[in-house]
């Protein structure tokens, strides 16, 4: 199977390659190990997201006025989140075929 390493930028490759270069082996396909590290950095990344939304649930709490402020950055918020699964089911597709 052919992997196609264009769904990775230069950088991410370059990181990539000075990360591992030393301690990379034949036994583990680069791919994987690209794949993987995404999904880790999606999946911290959407733990952030969900931490944001509890801080901003309770910022209301504390005080309803803000209940407009709340709705404008629970918006973004869920926008962010939704990027992020869209982006972390792709990788995840890669990874395990899904």
């Amino acid at each position: 199977m052919k992997n196609d390493y264009s769904v990775f930028s230069k950088e991410e490759l370059v990181q990539f390659l000075e990360q591992y270069e030393d301690k990379f082996k034949c036994w583990q396909n680069p791919f994987y190990v690209l794949c993987r590290d995404k999904v880790n950095n999606i999946m911290q990344k959407i733990n952030e997201n969900i931490k944001r939304y509890g801080e901003i649930t309770q910022e209301v709490k504390k005080d309803i006025s803000l209940k407009d402020r709340f709705l404008e950055k629970f918006n973004e918020n869920c926008k962010e989140y939704d990027e992020l699964h869209e982006e972390l089911y792709k990788f995840r597709k890669l990874l395990y075929g899904e």
